[in-house]
């Protein structure tokens, strides 16, 4: 097996998720947006370090931020995260390359902690810019040896070569080289995967990133990947062994898929590609075996049928936790209902999905300085994306209390504003593109009754056709801002170049104006970007300042390992069974407290106290069984990665799988709950697995049982040392 550096190996998928799409699942391809500010002023961690994280800083700029103030820039990335905003991955890997650079090997340890925001891709593309200076050594050497050579060479391969080299040049880090240390760094991390993880890894991602991370690394075959020593030689070409799940993804077939689906139960992700081949009974099997619903949800066009619609209706009516972004949700909600006005038979647990919708509705918030104006955009250029557009209208309307309303050549207002989630999707069916294109026939109102609107917020593609009194939109706000109110402007734009302002943004930024600026794409919109657009708004508040200020000191205080770190302690008190107050609902309020904090907060959460329940030495976790995609970009449930990491952090702190427990008692249906909640929520039991009760169990009432526990986070075992 080929093990020489700086081998000419293909590019992998690369990129996090977010986001989030469903477990496995791969979304169809979507123009890439670019919605990250483009920086070309100087950067400077004490006044803005926000635009680190959104922007295109360089290695330079995060190198030097990082030694000036790492603090700050630590507090700024985690506040950013909490608020919902997408850190752009050129600033994932320009910061963990600083943090290398730098021999900070606390700081990266800290971001790799961050395991849905710093993976595979990142790692690989922070090492490239590092390793470049060597590459560009090589093909120098290489280019001086053909032009002394005797033999003629086509001057095509010697532009080739200082292409190449000019190319490593652009972006090779000005620090830092790809070091035995950090290489060092990256094969510790490599040897926490365990075998579950690499086994779907064979199944699941892309060979070539794995290859040329070891061309750098030199990794070994078995002291590298201890748990499975044939995976880097899978990786090169070897087959797997002939009982494993790669090896039977790779017989895969249209004419086998439903025999194979009976037996094994495959992630979509690998089956989707069959989909057209797929029977009523394999469909409904695939929506019975997928752990979460969100897949099932998310590829619903896909997997309609009448079984699955029974599955969907079953599992929802029971309460099953859907945990699909909110935009993404909405999304499916709108689809969903169209498919059921073209036939009401289908889709009959859509009735379920309307009280979850407006209790996310509910929740949203957004502390932006009002009065606010939504101005939406209902001309003709808009029709592809009018429901996207009117959704998300509607939806920042409804949050926010603003007055609505759109433009084509006039002003068009709704009926009433939209308050409930089934007003946001009527707004979305009503309102239809047509006509010219005057954005200023909705800003002209404020302006010649001076009405204060502190906030503007704009929905549209940009293209203005049409003007007020010959006045420009551009020349308008102008006026509105200097004779009426400095009103701050957002723009919700809809464009077909992501990588360029559009007419709007344009001419008022040739004014002066830095108008705030969120991209989708026109021909293709995604609503699963929503929660993203929403958190950048949210990081444009003085709460946000706030919010670094309060993170710095906590960092200074305690370490940058804390930089993802906070936890919440549950004190629980659960009555015995059998007793006159006993309730297994007491587990069911559990999950509802833990379900709304891992919504609402961005921390861990730590349950102590007196369970009455009997576990015995049972597993108090699940094997992972869905795929690692969202590792390059694609889209799969964070959820079934926590499950992965949950793994990883367990055989990276050297903590028992097994439990153990000097209780007499045998398990009963308490504990069996407890056990439920413990592997649907990613969380372990401390009890024999830490502190002097380490490798004991003892236990803790009336010197028989052990009913009192402490249930963890797997991120927490280094931090707890008794209990």
């Amino acid at each position: 097996m080929p093990r020489g550096r700086g081998r000419g190996r293909g590019r992998g998928r690369g990129g996090r998720p977010s986001g989030r799409g469903r477990s496995g699942g791969r979304r169809p391809q979507q123009p890439k947006d670019d919605n990250e500010v483009k920086i070309t002023e100087e950067l400077d961690i004490s006044k803005d370090v926000k635009k680190y994280f959104i922007g295109n800083g360089s290695v330079e700029q995060h190198y030097n931020a990082q030694n000036e103030n790492k603090h700050k820039y630590a507090a700024g990335m985690v506040a950013l995260m909490k608020d919902g905003v997408t850190i752009t991955q050129n600033a994932r890997v320009r910061g963990l390359t600083a943090a290398w650079a730098r021999h900070d090997f606390d700081m990266a340890n800290a971001l790799l902690s961050n395991r849905e925001n710093f993976g595979l891709p990142e790692i690989l593309k922070a090492l490239e810019l590092l390793d470049a200076g060597r590459q560009v050594r090589i093909l120098e050497k290489r280019m001086k040896m053909l032009q002394v050579s005797k033999n003629k060479v086509k001057p095509k391969t010697i532009g080739k070569l200082k292409s190449d080299i000019d190319n490593l040049n652009a972006k090779k880090s000005p620090y830092g080289s790809a070091s035995g240390a950090v290489c060092k760094h990256i094969r510790q991390w490599t040897r926490t995967f365990t075998k579950e993880e690499l086994e779907f890894f064979t199944v699941f991602l892309p060979k070539e990133p794995w290859k040329k991370l070891a061309d750098i690394c030199h990794f070994h075959p078995e002291k590298d990947f201890p748990n499975l020593p044939w995976f880097l030689r899978f990786c090169y070409g070897d087959d797997p062994p002939s009982d494993t799940m790669a090896f039977q993804c790779k017989a895969l077939s249209a004419d086998n898929i439903n025999e194979i689906v009976k037996e094994y139960p495959l992630p979509f992700s690998q089956v989707k590609q069959f989909k057209d081949k797929l029977t009523s009974e394999t469909k409904g099997r695939i929506a019975e075996y997928e752990t979460k619903i969100d897949t099932v949800l998310w590829w619903y066009e896909d997997l309609q049928c009448a079984e699955v619609d029974k599955l969907l209706d079953e599992r929802i009516s029971k309460g099953e936790k859907i945990n699909l972004p909110d935009g993404k949700f909405i999304e499916r909600m709108l689809t969903i209902q169209g498919i059921r006005e073209r036939d009401q038979s289908k889709a009959p647990f859509y009735r379920y999905l309307l009280p979850i919708g407006q209790e996310r509705l509910d929740a949203m918030s957004l502390p932006l300085d009002s009065p606010i104006a939504v101005i939406g955009d209902a001309s003709a250029s808009m029709q592809v994306a009018i429901k996207t557009s009117s959704i998300i209208a509607g939806l920042l309307s409804a949050i926010t209390q603003a007055k609505l309303s759109f433009f084509n050549t006039k002003v068009i207002t709704p009926d009433k504003n939209p308050e409930s989630i089934e007003e946001v999707l009527k707004l979305a069916v009503d309102i239809q593109a047509g006509s010219a294109t005057n954005p200023g026939v909705c800003l002209d109102p404020y302006y010649k009754a001076k009405e204060i609107v502190k906030t503007i917020i704009m929905v549209t593609d940009e293209e203005e056709n049409t003007y007020v009194e010959n006045q420009r939109f551009a020349e308008l706000y102008e006026k509105y801002y200097k004779e009426v109110y400095p009103a701050k402007i957002v723009f919700v734009s809809f464009l077909h170049q992501q990588h360029s302002d559009g007419q709007m943004v344009r001419e008022l930024k040739n004014k002066g104006f830095e108008p705030m600026q969120f991209k989708f794409h026109r021909q293709q919109p995604d609503l699963t970007k929503l929660d993203k657009l929403f958190g950048l708004m949210s990081s444009e508040t003085a709460t946000f300042d706030e919010e670094v200020n309060k993170l710095e000191t906590k960092f200074k205080l305690e370490g940058i390992g804390k930089l993802f770190e906070d936890v919440i302690f549950g004190c629980v008190y659960v009555p015995p069974e059998n007793s006159k107050y006993s309730t297994i609902e007491a587990f069911e309020e559990l999950e509802n407290e833990l379900n709304i904090l891992s919504n609402t907060e961005n921390c861990f959460v730590a349950l102590v106290g007196h369970f009455n329940s009997n576990t015995g030495s049972l597993p108090d976790y699940i094997i992972p069984d869905e795929s690692v995609i969202s590792m390059f970009d694609l889209d799969c449930d964070v959820d079934i990665l926590d499950y992965l990491y949950d793994f990883e952090n367990l055989i990276q702190n050297k903590i028992s799988l097994q439990r153990m427990s000097q209780c007499t008692c045998g398990p009963h249906k308490y504990g069996h709950r407890l056990l439920e909640l413990c592997r649907k929520h990613n969380s372990d039991i401390a009890n024999s697995r830490v502190g002097s009760d380490k490798n004991i169990g003892e236990k803790t009432c009336n010197d028989s049982r052990v009913v009192d526990y402490l249930i963890i986070s797997s991120m927490l075992f280094p931090v707890i040392f008794f209990f």
